[in-house]
C-alpha cells in the first residue's frame, strides 16, 4: 500500500464498527501469515454460575446454574498449564484434489498476493517422463517435450479428483528457454547445462532487492552425471508473473499442448557442484532474507556435495564465464552450504527463524508417507522443535 501505517490505522478506526478496536498497525514482511506467524494468542472462557440472570453480560459468558465442583475444575485446569502440543485436535480434512496430469508436477508455492498456487510441470521423453507414463498405464502415449509453469485457482478446488484440464482450475504458461536448453546438443552432448527440466519454484524478491517487488523463480532440474562438466551450476530463472493468470496463462490440453508463454527477466547461475536432479525445492525466507535451495546431493568427489544452499536476496549477479562453454553468464555466489537431510521433498519458512520440513518414509501397510515437522534455525543449523 502507498498509505503509511498511521494512515491505515486511522482509516480502520474511522470505518470499523464500534465493537471492533484496532490497537496498532505495523509493517510486516510480504510472507506474513496471521495464523502461522502469531507470537501468542489469549483465549478467555467465562462461566456465570448463579440462579440470578446475567443481564448485562449474557452475550459474553456461558451460563450454568448447576452446582459446580470448583475444586475439581481447578485441579483439571492445572493440566493445561505449561507448553503442550495440541496438533492432534486439528481435523486435517482434505478439501479437494486435482487429477489428470500425465506430466511431472514438481515443486509448488502458494502466492498470497493472488491466492493461487504456482508449480513446475514438465513433459519429456527421458527416463522420468517414460516412467510416469508407464505408471499411469499409458506407456505408448507420445508426449512432446514441453515445460510449463502451471497456476491453480485453489478457491475452485472444492472436491476430490477434479480434472486439471476440464474443470477450469488450472492454467499454464509455456517456458520456451527451458525447452531450448533441454533439447540443445552442445559438442555432441545432449541437454545444455545438464538441463533435465524444471523443479524448484518459489515467490520472493528479485536479486539485490530484498524489500522490493515479488517475482516468481523457477530452477532447472539438472542431470547428475559425473562425467560431464556443464552440470555444476544451478540455473534459476526470474519471471515477472504478477499478471500471468489474466494474460499469458491458458488452459492446457495435454493432447495438443499450447506454446503460449513468457521468457525470464533474468537467468542466473549458482556454482554449487553437481547435484542429482538440481534444486528440488526453492523457498524464500524473509526472516534471513535468503533463498533456500534444497537438492539431492551430488557425488562428484571434488565438491562437498551439500544438501542445501543459501543465497542472499541482497546479492547482485555478476558477469562470469561458464565452464566449459566459455559463454558469458550472470553468476551468483551462495553464502552457505549445509548437510541437512530434509527440504528436498518440501519446506516452508513460517517466519521468526522457524520452518516446516517434510520428513518422508515408507510403511509396509500405508506405503509412502510424509510428516511436516517444525524446525528452528540457529547459526545456520536446523534443530527440531520438540
Amino acid at each position: 500500500s502507498t498509505m503509511s501505517c498511521q494512515e491505515i490505522l486511522e482509516g480502520l478506526r474511522a470505518y470499523l464498527p464500534e465493537d471492533i478496536g484496532v490497537y496498532s498497525c505495523k509493517e510486516a514482511s510480504q510472507r506474513f501469515h496471521a495464523r502461522l506467524n502469531a507470537r501468542e494468542k489469549t483465549y478467555r472462557y467465562r462461566l456465570w454460575n448463579s440462579q440470578t440472570p446475567c443481564v448485562f453480560e449474557r452475550k459474553y459468558v456461558h451460563v450454568d446454574t448447576s452446582c459446580l465442583d470448583v475444586q475439581a475444575m481447578d485441579a483439571a485446569a492445572q493440566l493445561f498449564v505449561g507448553t503442550h502440543d495440541f496438533s492432534a485436535f486439528c481435523d486435517g480434512n482434505i478439501i479437494g484434489s486435482v487429477d489428470g496430469l500425465i506430466g511431472h508436477l514438481g515443486c509448488i508455492d502458494f502466492h498470497e498476493a493472488d491466492g493461487k498456487v504456482y508449480g513446475s510441470l514438465e513433459y519429456k521423453n527421458d527416463i522420468i517422463g517414460r516412467e510416469i507414463l508407464k505408471n499411469l498405464d499409458i506407456a505408448d502415449t507420445q508426449v512432446k517435450n514441453g515445460f510449463y509453469c502451471v497456476i491453480f485457482d485453489v478457491d475452485k478446488i472444492n472436491r476430490m479428483d477434479m480434472d486439471a484440464e476440464k474443470d477450469g482450475i488450472m492454467r499454464a504458461v509455456y517456458l520456451p528457454e527451458v525447452t531450448e536448453d533441454f533439447e540443445a546438443i552442445m559438442d555432441g552432448v545432449e541437454h545444455k547445462y545438464g538441463c533435465s527440466g524444471i523443479d524448484g519454484t518459489g515467490w520472493g524478491p528479485n536479486w539485490g532487492e530484498p524489500n522490493g517487488k515479488e517475482y516468481l523463480k523457477i530452477c532447472y532440474g539438472v542431470y547428475g552425471n559425473t562425467d560431464r562438466k556443464d552440470n555444476d551450476y544451478q540455473v534459476i530463472l526470474t519471471l515477472d508473473a504478477e499478471n500471468w493468470w489474466d494474460t499469458v496463462a491458458k488452459p492446457l490440453n495435454q493432447n495438443n499442448m499450447h506454446r503460449i508463454g513468457d521468457r525470464s527477466v533474468s537467468k542466473c547461475f549458482v556454482k554449487t557442484g553437481s547435484t542429482n536432479w538440481g534444486v528440488q525445492n526453492l523457498e524464500y525466507d524473509a526472516y534471513t532474507e535468503r533463498w533456500m535451495l534444497a537438492v539431492y546431493r551430488g557425488v562428484k568427489p571434488e565438491y562437498p556435495n551439500y544438501d542445501m544452499f543459501f543465497v542472499s536476496a541482497d546479492k547482485l549477479p555478476y558477469k562470469s564465464v561458464h565452464t566449459p562453454y566459455g559463454e558469458e553468464i550472470m553468476e551468483l555466489d551462495f553464502d552457505k552450504g549445509i548437510h541437512f537431510p530434509y527440504g528436498s521433498t518440501g519446506m516452508f519458512a513460517i517466519g521468526d527463524g522457524k520452518y516446516y520440513f517434510s520428513e518422508t518414509g515408507y510403511d509396509s501397510e500405508k506405503g509412502q508417507y510424509t510428516n511436516a515437522v517444525l524446525y528452528e534455525l540457529s547459526d545456520n543449523e536446523f534443530t527440531r522443535v520438540e
